[in-house]
């Protein structure tokens, strides 16, 4: 138990302001759902690249960092549907549509690259053996609790929200705030590592 921190940090601030930016939205632009590329689906791909350029700032223990950095990038290209939330929407059909990979020529190539990067990402950390400082970084900055607890709540409610509540406002406000809660949890590990 002496290797968690259960007082909340400072940098949790991100989230909550993730939290109220997203209830006041919501609020006056009296949203009920949520689209691809709407205001809250981009906030949340800005959120992800700060906490991605974040990990490269991080002077020591630079491949692990480097490895959330890779792990952080991946997630941003899920959220825009590996570019198919750009290139490929179907305005006729509504706001959420888009073409599958298969419907273009050479889509089949999509799901390979992105198997690719997963494989080179784990090469990457396998070969700068990234567990030496993830062990370093538990052993000298407690754990934040609070955070991590907050984070899981996140990923359980999106969970929630996308099977039995049906909900996309819950889902993308539970995606931002952990995103948010993600770019938190750099910060506080970067301050600890100084």
């Amino acid at each position: 138990m002496n290797r968690f921190n259960f007082l909340p940090q400072k940098e949790i601030a991100v989230a909550f302001t993730a939290l109220i930016f997203s209830i006041v939205t919501v609020r006056i632009f009296n949203i009920v759902e949520i689209y691809e590329n709407s205001l809250l689906e981009n906030t949340q791909l800005i959120v992800l690249m700060i906490a991605f350029f974040f990990c490269f700032s991080v002077k020591k223990n630079k491949v692990l960092f480097r490895v959330i950095a890779i792990v952080l990038f991946l997630m941003f290209m899920r959220e825009i549907s590996y570019g198919r939330a750009i290139f490929a929407m179907i305005p006729e059909e509504g706001p959420n549509a888009m073409h599958p990979w298969r419907d273009y020529k050479y889509g089949w190539i999509a799901n390979y690259v992105v198997g690719l990067y997963i494989a080179l990402g784990s090469i990457y950390a396998i070969i700068n053996k990234v567990w030496i400082d993830a062990i370093f970084v538990l052993k000298k900055v407690k754990i934040p609790f609070f955070e991590i607890f907050c984070c899981c709540l996140c990923v359980l409610l999106q969970i929630i929200s996308e099977t039995s509540l049906h909900s996309t406002v819950i889902e993308e406000t539970a995606e931002l705030v952990l995103y948010s809660l993600i770019l938190a949890l750099i910060l506080i590990y970067k301050k600890a590592l100084k």
